[in-house]
């Protein structure tokens, strides 16, 4: 098996010297999530002994449906040191990168640590205040293609974050009543009207189907383009199709109805029709 120390030290190389590397998972398929992590912990490690401080966590993987694509039951996370944290309204210098790509994000500032097991209550009141954020990805394998082992050990391919300008309170984030929602998130009699995140968790709970659409993904995008009801110039229309099939990749369905007891998650939608 692959070393976690020799690992680290490529990616530091890489890094240092802005060339991409090959994936480490291709020249050693017993390379493991534990061996990733520590790999990690040293990738991050070289940056703090030059000086950089440790500041916080980046998470990926958050989705229940990743997750399980992923075969994970978890997200991952990775380190972020002082020298990844870059000014609101200074442009990204490319040459600090090799292929960097941008996601927006929310940031939250913690005033104190939160305690295991975390819950969504737990980290609202631990939380200080809240940003929109960018965060700068920058993979340092070839064509950014890399296995979960390997993104970990990569510290989740950070590259560097913008905090937007404006900071929230939770208190202050508020979100309004959603008007149209289907019985699910209705309010039963005595029950408050749920807020817009409450629908969202209580939806999200009640998943039952992911599909992969990722290999159909573009011509299902040229089909809804090609329609004269649609904005071919849209924003949606120009996002790039690597950042749409993982933005997009996924769509996610509620079994209505079964008439076959198909164990549910599920990654077929007529799973629930279809005899076992």
């Amino acid at each position: 098996m692959i070393d976690a120390a020799d690992v680290a030290h490529e990616l530091v190389a890489a890094e240092r010297e802005h060339k991409a590397i090959g994936q480490f998972s291709d020249a050693h398929p017993d390379f493991d999530l534990a061996t990733a992590y520590r790999a990690q912990q040293l990738f991050v490690a070289a940056k703090l002994e030059a000086g950089e401080r440790f500041v916080g966590w980046k998470l990926g993987l958050t989705s229940r449906n990743k997750q399980q694509a992923m075969g994970v039951d978890a997200p991952l996370y990775g380190r972020v040191t002082s020298g990844m944290l870059a000014t609101f309204g200074e442009p990204v210098r490319l040459d600090r990168f090799i292929h960097p790509r941008v996601e927006s994000e929310i940031a939250f500032l913690l005033a104190r640590d939160v305690e295991a097991p975390a819950t969504v209550t737990s980290v609202l009141a631990a939380t200080d205040v809240v940003f929109g954020a960018v965060d700068v990805l920058d993979s340092r394998y070839e064509g950014f293609r890399f296995t979960l082992e390997d993104v970990v050990a990569d510290n989740a391919s950070a590259g560097a974050f913008y905090l937007g300008p404006v900071a929230r309170r939770p208190a202050d984030l508020v979100d309004p009543p959603l008007p149209d929602v289907p019985a699910l998130a209705e309010p039963k009699p005595g029950e408050a009207p749920k807020t817009m995140r409450q629908q969202m968790e209580q939806m999200e709970a009640s998943i039952t189907t992911a599909i992969d659409i990722r290999p159909v993904l573009e011509r299902k995008r040229s089909a809804l383009f090609a329609h004269a009801s649609q904005i071919s110039e849209s924003w949606f229309s120009k996002i790039p199709p690597h950042i749409a099939a993982e933005a997009f990749g996924f769509e996610t369905f509620i079994r209505a109805s079964d008439t076959t007891g198909a164990p549910t998650p599920e990654d077929d939608l007529f799973a629930g029709l279809r005899p076992v």
